[in-house]
């Protein structure tokens, strides 16, 4: 039986009053305070016969949490609600039988998002908030819409709030919100006084510009480092950075300052001095062959000299060769501790203490950490700190990280990582990366400006809240929608993180099917979760379509279709097409499609029996299609053209294909 979640949202009636909040009364008054005002904005709550609950504690929020579920068990639905103690709905879902539904359902993204707002803006009437579509994810029988919330007029940083209608019905299904707490429960600065967006640029260009570093990509096939000059804007990693849109200073967004360990008591101090070894065969095999490495013993000697920590037994010890790094290394395991060590140079590579003690009151300051840091590096890898930098916005809370220098570009991957314990002063974590390889040239690459301006043109620049304090949120200047790709240094095209063309997974808006026969047909089939594999604005209605691409273009809400290779293995794995047939770049024939789409009904069988079938079209149909083209013209998958011919060597369009898909969809 098939489900799917869906929530009753044909709901109209709304509260003019405001209900007073449960916290601090006993349990039935919550619990009669949650449902007052949930059947005041939903009343078709009223319909559902059982009812049960349950109450939890947000230990982050200290909020009192009450989920509260409607059921009607002989239709098999139940509504789920998350609601805090302040009668701020957190979640709602509803269970729904969905079975002997066919063909696809008539939502179109508009409805959807009007629905979807019209359902935010009810439940959060009271807060101020306006709500700003982002962006569509499609599913089988239900579409899901983000929007972020706006305040003020001010869109509001990382307010993702999610809302799912589904397709057949037009009802809200789901929702769910991120940063419900954040947003309703602090301040927000006002929108007035603030500097202009041309002098906030002109401050961001200066202070914040996208920055070069090199990127390192590890083949893990062929064993090769590959390096790539490319830039990040400044949030990228590490600290995130704004204009203040009142002061024009640097602002930087509020992380609580929470440690999570252990404190660790005398009786869990363990001896250092036993020893159990556990190495499998072709380690050994590997200790032998590696003449001059040092023992297990020396490299435990070699943590010991450069890290005061209280390692307690060591429980294992383990050899291994990196491939990018070109190293060998003796990786021990303690008690209360990790550690790996070059087995030839004895250069300690990585160290990591717990559990740890944590104390609020910090007694060395940022500065003497720094020293610290600065002082243990150059004892355990002179030579490798000589050629970093410190990276400013990655280093904070105790940690100091330092880039490799890559012809002078800081590396973004490969870099020395020290954090210091800001109670004791001493190393509490130490880790390299750094690997071999040849190093690029720079050649001629662009500037920081230069990627600022093309990331303007993409993402936007302007106001945004962020939250820069506990209970307060700051209008500040950045790039209104967070770029999440690179930009090539030499050309400033679209990257991922492995240096590779960006595949950008946002909606399409085909610009060029507007009047044309097909355009509800390829809108239609767009808002259900099929598309070309090019995401671009262009649809090319009159293109050929290859065989690859028809495939694509059935299968692409079920695979991920630009991999050709995967698609394939799918489209075998389904029986649409044989393994003998595969031929990507190949126009599609009429012939040819309605072989592939009568086999997506299953009706493969059916087809090859040709005895059977009287050919509904006045030309001849080619040897081993006859059936197929039969239950295409039967089922109105195909139609024959004026004078009724089939026409089965002719090829297909991309938007004939869109025509024939759609029908044989509907038919599911």
């Amino acid at each position: 039986m098939r489900k799917t979640l869906s929530i009753l949202l044909a709901l109209i009636l709304v509260i003019s009053c405001a209900v007073p909040a449960f916290a601090g009364t006993d349990e039935s008054t919550q619990v009669k305070s949650a449902i007052t005002y949930l059947k005041g904005l939903f009343p078709e709550l009223n319909q559902y016969p059982d009812f049960d609950y349950s109450f939890w504690k947000d230990e982050e929020t200290n909020k009192q949490m009450l989920n509260l579920n409607w059921n009607e068990y002989e239709t098999n639905k139940t509504v789920s609600v998350s609601i805090d103690d302040k009668l701020v709905i957190h979640s709602m879902y509803l269970f729904e039988n969905t079975e002997g539904r066919k063909g696809l359902g008539d939502l179109t993204k508009d409805e959807g998002i009007k629905t979807a707002q019209a359902f935010l803006n009810k439940i959060f009437k009271n807060q101020g908030l306006v709500f700003e579509y982002s962006s569509l994810s499609i599913y089988p029988e239900e579409n899901s819409y983000s929007f972020r919330a706006v305040k003020n007029g001010i869109p509001v940083e990382n307010s993702d709030f999610s809302v799912s209608v589904d397709k057949f019905t037009g009802k809200v299904t789901a929702f769910s919100g991120y940063s419900i707490d954040e947003i309703t429960d602090s301040s927000f600065a006002s929108n007035s006084g603030l500097i202009s967006k041309d002098t906030a640029k002109g401050v961001y260009k200066e202070k914040l510009a996208p920055a070069l570093y090199s990127f390192t990509n590890l083949d893990y096939e062929t064993g090769d480092v590959n390096r790539f000059f490319a830039y990040a804007e400044n949030n990228w990693f590490g600290k995130h950075q704004y204009i203040d849109a009142k002061t024009g200073e640097i602002a930087e967004n509020y992380i609580d300052d929470v440690y999570y360990g252990y404190g660790m008591n005398e009786a869990e101090k363990a001896t250092e001095d036993a020893e159990e070894v556990i190495m499998s065969d072709a380690e050994v095999a590997a200790i032998e062959s590696a003449e001059g490495s040092i023992s297990p013993a020396e490299a435990d000697a070699a943590v010991k000299s450069k890290v005061s920590y209280s390692f307690g037994q060591r429980t294992a010890v383990f050899y291994e060769y990196d491939q990018f790094s070109d190293v060998y290394t003796w990786n021990i395991s303690y008690k209360n501790g990790y550690a790996s060590v070059n087995a030839f140079t004895k250069e300690l590579l990585q160290f990591d203490s717990y559990p740890f003690k944590y104390n609020s009151n910090k007694t060395v300051s940022t500065e003497k950490a720094k020293q610290t840091a600065e002082s243990f590096l150059k004892s355990v890898s002179p030579e490798k700190f000589e050629q970093t930098v410190l990276l400013e916005n990655k280093s904070a809370n105790g940690q100091f990280v330092y880039a490799r220098l890559i012809n002078g570009v800081p590396s973004a991957d490969e870099q020395l990582e020290v954090t210091i314990d800001e109670n004791t002063g001493k190393v509490r974590n130490y880790d390299v990366t750094w690997y071999a390889g040849d190093l690029p040239e720079k050649g001629s690459l662009k500037t920081g400006e230069d990627a600022f301006n093309a990331l303007e043109a993409d993402a936007g620049f302007g106001l945004k809240y962020v939250k820069t304090a506990k209970d307060s949120y700051t209008p500040v200047y950045d790039f209104v929608t967070s770029p999440v790709y690179l930009l090539d240094a030499a050309t400033l095209k679209k990257l991922d993180y492995s240096g590779e063309p960006y595949f950008d997974n946002t909606e399409i808006a085909y610009n060029d099917i507007s009047g044309k026969w097909y355009e509800g047909i390829v809108e239609k089939l767009y808002e259900n979760g099929y598309y070309l594999p090019e995401k671009t604005d262009k649809f090319e209605g009159n293109e050929k379509i290859t065989q690859a691409n028809f495939l694509a273009y059935i299968f692409s809400r079920d695979v991920y279709v630009n991999d050709v290779d995967d698609l394939y293995d799918y489209a075998i794995s389904e029986g649409v097409i044989k393994k003998n047939e595969k031929a990507p770049d190949v126009i599609v024939t009429r012939q040819g499609a309605a072989k592939i789409l009568v086999r997506c009904l299953g009706l493969e069988q059916a087809a090859l029996h040709t005895e059977i079938y009287k050919n509904l079209f006045t030309d001849k149909v080619q040897s081993g299609y006859e059936g197929y083209v039969a239950l295409a013209g039967a089922l109105k998958i195909m139609n024959g053209d004026s004078k009724n011919r089939f026409n089965g060597m002719n090829t297909l369009s991309n938007a004939q294909a869109a025509a024939a898909i759609l029908n044989m969809l509907l038919l599911k």
